[in-house]
């Protein structure tokens, strides 16, 4: 997710209600994206979107969600509790997924 002075605003808020609307229509209930960097930053190492994005989602779904990321490239995942013990699996299959459009 992209935005101007790393703010959250509507593109958080959208983001955020496309997660609970599949949750809701379609059972889904894990979520995964990257908070790439700037054009004029040189690495997704850790980003400012990254460390804002993770603590809003983690403030954001408390009840039932684990929220954790990989700061080395900065993706965050959204994921429930019922599913802690999948955690590695799920981060490969992601990585996965977004190498397959790499």
């Amino acid at each position: 997710m992209l935005s101007k002075q790393n703010s959250f605003g509507r593109i958080g808020g959208t983001l955020m209600d496309i997660m609970v609307i599949f949750q809701n229509r379609y059972g889904l209930r894990i979520w995964g994206f990257p908070a790439v960097n700037l054009i004029q930053e040189d690495s997704n190492d850790n980003n400012k979107r990254y460390k804002t994005y993770s603590e809003i989602l983690r403030r954001s779904f408390q009840d039932g969600y684990k929220v954790f990321g990989n700061s080395k490239n900065s993706v965050i995942f959204v994921i429930p509790n019922i599913l802690s013990k999948s955690t590695e699996g799920i981060v490969k299959r992601y990585e996965e997924i977004f190498a397959e459009t790499n």
